[in-house]
Parts: structure tokens; sequence; C-alpha cells
């Protein structure tokens, strides 16, 4: 398994055969971070049920200032740990040890714009959805976050509350859920922002 995409594009990461982990496929995540396209860099990364490291670490390549991992597995956090020391990312990459309810309750301040999710597939529509829930209320949320979520095919992830989804594409029996925040009532986005204002000097 490799990295696909900017400055660690070809460098291997580590996976253990036979784990029972499930790493993001390599097509997949060439098309997620095609999709960001260079929207990356500089941001505030947030990659939980991290496994391997896959998907953060490629946000850390495409030029993320600050990836954090979330993980509870003890194998798996072996196996992210070497794949950050291999690749020299250890100011930019930090992994966080736990189940996700409580690691999103203890999150520092500030908030992500980018937040990765490969969660099991066995993880129901209803857990996954509480997940959502908490983001906001742990604050690791910005008015501009994009939030991707990795799923089953067969299964439907819309109609979070709190959260339109901006793209969805499908590759093979994987499904690829782009959310944003919903607006709150009275919010306006940048571009509403620059028409307003626009419209104000006709």
């Amino acid at each position: 398994m490799i990295v696909t995409q900017g400055r660690l594009r070809g460098r291997k990461l580590y996976v253990k055969r036979g784990s029972g982990i499930r790493p993001t496929a390599q097509v997949v995540r060439k098309a997620i971070f095609d999709i960001l396209g260079g929207w990356t860099e500089g941001k505030r990364v947030l990659d939980i049920y991290s496994g391997t490291g896959a998907l953060g670490i490629e946000a850390a390549s495409c030029g993320a200032r600050e990836v954090v991992f979330v993980e509870s597995n003890p194998e798996m956090l072996r196996i992210l740990r070497r794949n950050i020391v291999s690749l020299n990312l250890e100011n930019r990459c930090f992994y966080l040890a736990g189940r996700v309810p409580r690691i999103l309750s203890e999150l520092p301040a500030g908030g992500f714009d980018l937040i990765l999710l490969d969660p099991p597939y066995c993880l129901k529509r209803e857990e996954v959805e509480k997940v959502f829930l908490l983001f906001r209320e742990a604050g690791a949320l910005k008015k501009t976050s994009i939030i991707v979520l990795e799923h089953a095919g067969r299964e439907a992830m819309k109609g979070f509350a709190g959260y339109t989804v901006w793209k969805e594409k499908r590759y093979g029996q994987t499904t690829v859920t782009f959310f944003k925040p919903a607006k709150q009532a009275g919010e306006m986005d940048e571009e509403e922002r620059a028409n307003r204002s626009l419209s104000g000097n006709i």
C-alpha cells in the first residue's frame, strides 16, 4: 500500500496482513483527494477510526498543517505510529488512543477543517449519526468544515441532522459521502456575503 498524492506520493505504508482491518483502498483515497484538490493545504485534519492512518497521512502528504488520529485498537496504533515515524511526520501528525466518543469529548479546542471517517462497515447508520452529533457537541466543526465518510455502498448515509450532503461517489462496493455543516438560521456563506456586498455597490 502506498501514498497516492502529494509530497509523499509513492511512499510505502505499512499494513499487517491478516489483521482484520480494512484500510481504505488506494483508488478510493486517490479519488477523495482528487475531489478535495489543493484545498487540503494548510488545513487542520481529524482522522477517526484511523486504523493504519492511510487517510490522514494522505492529507498530510497534500499539505495539511496538522493531522490528529483517533484509534482504539492497540495493534493498529502500533502500525499507525510506525507509518508516522517512517514518513517523518511526527511534527504534524499526532494520535489519541481510545474510543471515539470519549476522545471527541476531550479534543483540543479550535475545530477541524477536514474530518475523515472510515468506520467499520458493521457500524450501523444510527451509530454513525451519533458520531456526527458528537462533532457538534465537542466543537470539532468549523462553519466551513468538510466531513468525508467512507461506508458500504448498500448503506444510505444521508439525512443527518445539522448536515448537508455536498457530494457522493461510488467506487465498487464502497461509497464516499462528503458532508458540510448545515447553515444555521441567519448565517451566510462566503459566496452569499460577496453577492450581498456586490449588490449593495450597484
